[in-house]
């Protein structure tokens, strides 16, 4: 599938907050040669929020899409080495990715391992732009627990069980 007409590829980084095992983002800069503004892509979390602000405890993990200045959000940036995306490109694999990716889990299912296979969907559906390099640069950066669990759950899915429910749950 190539770009739609009209938009320009950039660099695709990875940005990250609280070290290697803090919040996984992916940033698309407005500009190559400007790498302040752009388009942040991340699972992010929307609170039930009771009256006056109280917590009721439970927590809507959600695809989010957000204009972000990085000289102000305090997240390490890092180019993801072989992958150029356009804005359009990068929105169809992420909804793609979080559809096919079933409800959130802290363990087989967060952050990491959503920017992981977002690299991957974005590999398959455009090759030449987001090659096998990048995606081993964004596994060589992942947690070895992300990693590992990105195994597990595909040798699980190759068998045809299933891993968890929406609910988190076996």
């Amino acid at each position: 599938m190539p770009p739609q007409r009209g938009s320009r590829p950039r660099s695709l980084y990875r940005i990250v907050w609280g070290g290697k095992r803090g919040h996984w983002g992916l940033f698309l800069p407005d500009d190559d040669h400007d790498l302040t503004h752009g388009l942040l892509v991340h699972i992010g979390v929307e609170s039930d929020k009771g009256p006056g602000g109280s917590s009721r405890g439970k927590e809507n993990h959600t695809l989010m899409f957000e204009p972000i200045d990085v000289g102000h959000s305090r997240g390490a940036i890092t180019r993801i080495k072989g992958a150029l995306a356009t804005t359009e490109m990068l929105q169809e694999a992420a909804n793609a990715t979080f559809t096919e990716g079933g409800g959130y889990n802290y363990v087989y299912n967060n952050c990491q391992h959503f920017c992981l296979n977002l690299i991957k969907k974005l590999h398959q559906l455009y090759p030449t732009l987001v090659t096998r390099e990048a995606v081993a640069d964004a596994q060589s950066n992942a947690t070895a627990v992300t990693v590992a669990s990105n195994a597990v759950k595909a040798i699980i899915q190759r068998s045809g069980r299933a891993l968890y429910s929406r609910s988190g749950k076996k």
